[in-house]
């Protein structure tokens, strides 16, 4: 019921061009170039995204679904406590997803850019990346038996928040960056290597709790959320860009 609602309202709250929202009508910032699937496999800048989502995924899918046995049989915590984790982080991601895109568009507008590349955007999934990686640890090592509802709340609240803020911000740049035909074509891409992630966070993490236990399983995790942090540190000066080609055909690379 409550997406019938939504779904009612949503085309009372959209505009049909950028212009409306104060944005130029060019939407991505290589206006109306063409394109082609070639350009966003050979593109450093989109293998940093879908990398960077595939192992966010890969996290927070392990999250959302062995959490709470991690939380029953090896903390030791109610099915009742165990349960308000999760509940906290989705609507932590709810409340994240939407502030952080209100907030990197006021970014975008006020032209306040700082730290990496092409878009402020990126800087903020830096930060929600390493968010993630604190409350995961905090997940990991300070959960017990003896904590309170109010801090699994808030821990679940901010790993949601992060989690969730930082994948749906990877999307909104995939588009940004992408050649204005291939917009859906970009965030296609991107959201694949998020699929595989929520892929590997099944029945291969499956496997390797029944091989060792669940707090293996997070400290995979853990260690994939640090690498996608990594990666977003080392590629931080990649560049998109959308330059003529010697034949004449307009191709997606990046540099600095």
């Amino acid at each position: 019921m409550a997406a019938v609602v939504f779904a009612a309202i949503i085309p009372f709250c959209a505009w049909d061009k950028p212009s409306d929202v104060d944005y130029e009508d060019e939407v991505t910032m290589f206006g109306t170039g063409e394109g082609h699937w070639s350009d966003l496999a050979g593109s450093d800048f989109m293998f940093l995204l879908s990398s960077v989502s595939c192992f966010l995924f890969i996290v927070k899918t392990s999250s959302q679904d062995w959490g709470l046995m991690y939380l029953v049989q090896e903390r030791g915590l109610s099915n009742n406590m165990a349960s308000s984790h999760l509940i906290a982080m989705e609507v932590g991601g709810l409340v994240g997803s939407i502030v952080l895109g209100a907030l990197t568009d006021l970014m975008i507008r006020k032209k306040y850019y700082f730290g990496t590349g092409k878009s402020p955007r990126m800087s903020i999934v830096q930060l929600c990346v390493a968010g993630a990686c604190l409350s995961l640890n905090l997940f990991m090592f300070t959960i017990d038996i003896e904590t309170s509802k109010a801090y699994m709340w808030v821990l679940g609240f901010v790993m949601g928040f992060c989690m969730y803020g930082a994948l749906s911000l990877l999307g909104t740049i995939a588009v940004e960056v992408a050649p204005i035909q291939m917009t859906g074509s970009a965030q296609g891409f991107v959201g694949l290597a998020g699929n595989i992630g929520v892929i590997i966070a099944g029945a291969p993490m499956n496997y390797i709790a029944s091989a060792w236990d669940w707090f293996g399983v997070f400290m995979l995790s853990n260690i994939l959320g640090l690498v996608a942090f990594l990666i977003l540190v080392i590629g931080k000066d990649i560049h998109a860009s959308y330059k003529q080609a010697a034949s004449g055909v307009k191709r997606l690379s990046t540099g600095k």
